[in-house]
Parts: structure tokens; sequence; C-alpha cells
């Protein structure tokens, strides 16, 4: 939801002022810099997220870390005023994302036994496209009452998701047969 929204967000910035909420229009072109900024500044979290799977950390914790670190800096971005604070929390956010779906994508077969993983793998995918459907009509609505809500919903449905992450139960070389330590290259 939050992704969807951005450009509004941005466009729409305010700030309080002696108690006084101030708002600070920004032009298209300036918004649309930030998406830009936004998106560069997540690159890095694909391969960080690689990094993570395969890592000490463990697939559980990688995911269930950078779900709770978006939710931070999702709250950091309505926290802010000042422009730079704005574009590091949008950093921030486009970063932890990115290494959250990272890990998300590379441990996600891994859940599912064998018998089941193509079954529950598309069912996963489907409820993802249901999701990607109610996200802009729930936000939007949310927006016109007020432009942090949608991005609160978001934290919460992150928080949520971290924790339903942390019930899961991660198994050494749930991918077969792998030697301990020994790193394997996925199609």
């Amino acid at each position: 939801m939050f992704n969807v929204f951005l450009p509004k967000l941005l466009e729409t910035g305010s700030g309080a002022v002696n108690d006084v909420v101030v708002s600070e229009a920004k032009t298209l072109e300036e918004s649309l810099w930030d998406v830009v900024i936004f998106t560069i500044g997540g690159c890095p979290g694909a391969i960080l997220g690689a990094y993570l799977v395969e890592s000490p950390v463990g697939r559980r914790w990688s995911l269930a870390g950078s779900t709770f670190i978006t939710a931070l800096f999702c709250v950091v971005f309505v926290v802010v005023e000042s422009s730079w604070a704005v574009r590091a929390s949008t950093v921030g956010i486009s970063l932890s994302a990115t290494t959250m779906w990272a890990v998300l994508y590379g441990w996600t077969p891994e859940i599912f036994g064998t018998k089941v993983r193509g079954t529950a793998c598309g069912i996963a995918s489907a409820l993802s496209r249901i999701g990607g459907m109610i996200a802009p009509m729930l936000g939007g609505a949310l927006l016109m009452i007020d432009r942090s809500i949608p991005v609160y919903t978001s934290v919460a449905v992150f928080v949520f998701a971290a924790f339903c992450v942390l019930l899961l139960r991660e198994n050494e070389g749930d991918s077969g047969s792998r030697a301990k330590g020994e790193r394997t290259i996925v199609h």
C-alpha cells in the first residue's frame, strides 16, 4: 500500500510549525525525483536478501528482521519533517522492503514440502495478487481521511507479517541434502 501512494504522500507532505500543520506542497517533478531516489535506494536490497538467505542469521530471522525494519522506517517516514529525513526514510523503506522480498522469494519454495510446493506457491502468489488489488482501493479511502493512515496501516500489516514469520519453523537444509555451509545457485 505504501508504494502505491508514495508519490502522493511525497507531494502532499506536511510538517508541524508551532503545533499548526502547514502543507508543504511539492511540485510533481520534485516528488518524482524523490521516487527515483527511493527506487535506487532499494537496489542493493536484492543482493543483501540473497546473502541473508544463506547467512548464519537464518531465513526466519532475516525475513522477520527486514519486515520489522521496514515497519520502523514507515513510522519514521510519517514522523519526520525535513526533506532530507523523508528521503532517508524512503531509502530505508526501499532497502529493507527489497531485502524482505528477496528473502521471502528465496525461502518460500523451501517452506513447503515437495508434494504441495507448486500448489502452495500458486496459492501464495494468488493471495499476493488479491492483496495487490485491494490495497489501492483501501489505501485511497484511508488517504482521504488522513495522509498518514495508509502508512500506519502498512506498518500494522508489516508487524503482523513479521510476527507470523517468527511462528514458522526453519529447518536447516530445507531445500535438499546440501552439506553444511555449501552454497547453491537457484534459478
